[in-house]
Parts: C-alpha cells; sequence; structure tokens
C-alpha cells in the first residue's frame, strides 16, 4: 500500500515542478489588481523564491539527492509554510502536480530525520499527549456548557468543539449549542473522552503520532454510536474528513462517520425553511 506521507513517491512532482511561479502569483485573468496579485503568504512575508513552493520543491530536490543537508534555514523554509493550499490550487490548473502533498511529505521525513519539527511545536505536542488540548489547560473539556443547552445521552449526532472553542472562545461552542437546540436536533459531546483532533501534531510531521491520536478519537466516536459528527472548527473539519482518512490510508466513504460543518449544517436548514 503506498504511503501518503512518503516523500520518495512524490519524486514525479518534484521533478517536474518548472518554475512558473504558478503558486505565487494569482493568474492575471482572475486578478483584480497588484495589491491581489500574490497567493503565497509565506513568500510575500519573506520575499525570497526559497519561501515560495516552487523554491522548496527544488530545495526538496537537492536534499534527496543529497546534494545539500538539513541547515536552520532549511527548516525555517519547510516550517514557515502554513499548508493553505493556495500553491495546490494554482498547480492543480496548469501542471496538475500535488505540491502541497510534497511540502507535507518533507515535514514528515525531518521528522523522521530527526530534524523536525520546531521547539513550538513539540511544545504543542506535548500538550495534546499531556492535557488533550493544544494549550495544555487543565481545566474541564466541556466547561463550555452552560445550564440553557441541552445535550442528549445518546443521540444520532456527536458534536465536536475543538480545542479552542472548548477553552478560548467558549462563545461559539455556546453558540453551536443553542443554534442545535432551536433547530430541534439532539446531539451528544463525547464527554470526558473528548480531546485534540490532532491536527497540529499531524501538520507539523509528527504522523506516526498523529495516526495514535486519529485511531484513538474515531474508537472513541464509534464507541458513541453516534454516525455523524458537526464541528463549528475548520481545522477539525479538515483533520476529521480529509488528515484521518489521508493518514491510515482509506477513503473517505469508507471511514463509518460523517462530518458536517456547522455552516453546512445551517445552511442545509435555512434550506428547508426550518
Amino acid at each position: 500500500m503506498k504511503d501518503n506521507y512518503d516523500v520518495n513517491n512524490y519524486e514525479y512532482d518534484i521533478d517536474r515542478c518548472i518554475g512558473c511561479k504558478g503558486c505565487v502569483w494569482v493568474d492575471h485573468v482572475y486578478m483584480p489588481g497588484v495589491r491581489y496579485g500574490v497567493k503565497c503568504p509565506s513568500n510575500a512575508y519573506k520575499l525570497f523564491d526559497g519561501y515560495a513552493c516552487m523554491g522548496r520543491l527544488k530545495i526538496a530536490k537537492s536534499l534527496m539527492e543529497g546534494t545539500i543537508d538539513y541547515t536552520p534555514e532549511y527548516l525555517d523554509v519547510m516550517y514557515m509554510c502554513q499548508h493553505c493550499g493556495a500553491c495546490d490550487a494554482g498547480c492543480k490548473r496548469n501542471l496538475d502536480l500535488e505540491p502541497l502533498t510534497v511540502l507535507e511529505s518533507l515535514r514528515v521525513k525531518a521528522v523522521k530525520d530527526g530534524q523536525g519539527p520546531m521547539p513550538a511545536h513539540k511544545t504543542v505536542a506535548q500538550n495534546i499527549a499531556d492535557k488533550g488540548n493544544r494549550y495544555g489547560a487543565a481545566e474541564d473539556r466541556l466547561g463550555w456548557i452552560t445550564d440553557n443547552i441541552k445535550i442528549a445521552d445518546k443521540a444520532d449526532m456527536v458534536y465536536f468543539p475543538g480545542c479552542s472553542a472548548s477553552y478560548v472562545e467558549k462563545g461559539i461552542a455556546q453558540a453551536t449549542g443553542k443554534i442545535l437546540n432551536k433547530a430541534g436536533i439532539e446531539f451528544m459531546t463525547m464527554g470526558d473522552k473528548d480531546s485534540c483532533c490532532g491536527h497540529p501534531v499531524a501538520t507539523c510531521g509528527m504522523v506516526d503520532e498523529a495516526k495514535a491520536i486519529a485511531q484513538k478519537n474515531i474508537d472513541n466516536l464509534k464507541a458513541t454510536g453516534a454516525k455523524t459528527l458537526v464541528t463549528s472548527c475548520a481545522e477539525c473539519y479538515n483533520t476529521w474528513k480529509v488528515i484521518y482518512p489521508k493518514m491510515l490510508s482509506k477513503n473517505y466513504a469508507d471511514m463509518g462517520y460523517e462530518v458536517v460543518h456547522l455552516v453546512e449544517l445551517i445552511s442545509k436548514l435555512a434550506n428547508e425553511g426550518k
């Protein structure tokens, strides 16, 4: 079975980058002006081609060929990327390569080579391992629940708020609960099994640790009996729907659950007049 995070599987994509800068500039036919011309955040910040996807792919080729080795500058280039996917979208239109997956795989290689992740990532990963959340908070993860939010003991839908809505932006989780209550949708939480989705661990290249988090969360969801997971967090949505299947080499359709973002659910309710 193909390893989705083995950078050697993407030699074709690395070799065929022609440096067209479709990963940097918005195509002129879609650009309303120079102000809106740049699409890569890290390249706009650093103003050096190495911080664009085309530069990263060329560095990756040199690393794989052994003509360069890890340096602090190279690690900065690798981890400065926000994985926003703008380069991937641009390249799909022009060359149909997989630049974003290459960049993800480079971080996995860095971790396996003992060079990554960066110190700040290690702190967050340790917080998740020790406390089940990215902040290292010791308080109750379900502390966002107030008396005026009705949560069922058993339901077909689980609400997965994520770390931010559980600890920092509690108003998001509370508003979500009230919306679901108002719509007459019964939902439950994972209770004391609710934990971080593992997005920071997965995206910094710690794929083995992220797989363990994924399997634990999937098992906990399965234990609830619910088939639908609704979340108000973009990272959690991406992690459950895209990253988990990718890490476990499965199709999303075979995961045994459906992931719905709150915005999608509200749109559906609005269209149904509810």
